[in-house]
């Protein structure tokens, strides 16, 4: 008797180890049948010419652009107030400001610069989103902006402001500059940002410059802020320059502008440094002493009295 019970116990456990997998693999059998169905719905879908409906956006997506656009609602109806309101109100406008800057943050900045139109990006709170799209996120910034053609001179001096503290970060994106009135324009905005802090700099960046006129300008203004902080490195690159047009007018302007500091070692310098001056440069040679004698005169007549009282014959 107990034998037959322990057969009939092993016999039930023999069927159930020979049916138990046939069970699972018959699972595992349909599921590409499944995958094959859905696939064969999907190429008569596309063999319709029926097109599936896009994917929903996510209720977080939702929200954040409707939080987007509900910001620039806002931003919008205060800058309309912002041209309502008189330029003599002064304390109206920057309150409006610090409204408007306050819901500036790095999120959003691009979203908003790009945003916003060519009148609203020129406003001083345009200005303000991009400074704010540079910090957070500068070349794209950079790129966006210098491929406008509305942009203006205040937005080159916020790329400049941001890149001129990074030699390699600068000389990349100028780099990539296109030869247009943007480069120009940053090239500007860059070399005077440079010229206190890195005089020499500044120079080397006037040098890419394509307007003759605008280049001497920069650079006269470079060497008097050089002249003014580093007379020595100053003065000492002047002199060094080869003889050139652009030499006499660098020293000239360099000389004045130590006369004001320092009209002594000015007129040493004059003496002992200058230029073979062309004949076409002679007046401005002599404008040049005549503007350190005067400045020496007025900052200086006892010196002066007794320069002149021991040079006469």
């Amino acid at each position: 008797m107990n034998r037959m019970r322990l057969f009939s116990i092993g016999l039930a456990t023999v069927v159930t180890i020979v049916f138990w997998p046939e069970k699972r693999f018959s699972k595992a059998t349909e599921a590409p049948a499944a995958t094959s169905s859905k696939r064969s719905a999907d190429q008569v879908t596309s063999q319709s010419g029926t097109s599936p409906e896009p994917p929903l956006r996510s209720a977080h997506e939702t929200y954040e652009s409707s939080s987007l656009d509900n910001t620039l609602s806002l931003i919008r109806s205060k800058l309309v107030r912002l041209g309502q309101t008189p330029k003599a109100d002064k304390g109206a406008e920057d309150e409006l400001m610090t409204e408007l800057l306050a819901m500036l943050n790095n999120a959003n900045a691009a979203e908003i610069t790009r945003a916003l139109s060519t009148e609203e990006l020129h406003s001083r709170f345009g200005v303000a989103a991009l400074q704010q799209w540079l910090k957070a996120d500068l070349f794209p910034a950079a790129s966006w902006v210098a491929a406008r053609a509305d942009a203006t001179d205040e937005h080159a001096w916020a790329v400049a402001h941001e890149l001129i503290h990074d030699q390699i970060a600068l000389d990349y994106y100028c780099a990539r500059l296109p030869d247009n009135a943007w480069r120009q324009s940053f090239l500007k905005s860059a070399a005077q940002e440079a010229m206190w802090e890195n005089p020499a700099g500044a120079i080397r960046l006037t040098g890419k410059m394509n307007s003759a006129g605008t280049q001497l300008d920069l650079l006269q203004t470079t060497v008097c802020a050089w002249m003014i902080s580093n007379p020595t490195a100053a003065s000492g690159w002047i002199t060094r320059m080869p003889e050139s047009l652009l030499k006499e007018e660098l020293f000239c302007a360099g000389v004045k502008t130590l006369a004001g500091t320092d009209p002594v070692r000015a007129i040493e310098w004059l003496a002992s440094s200058a230029p073979t001056f062309s004949p076409g440069s002679q007046l401005l040679l002599d404008e040049t002493f005549q503007d350190v004698s005067t400045t020496w005169v007025e900052n200086a007549p006892i010196e002066t009295i007794h320069f002149s009282v021991v040079s006469s014959p």
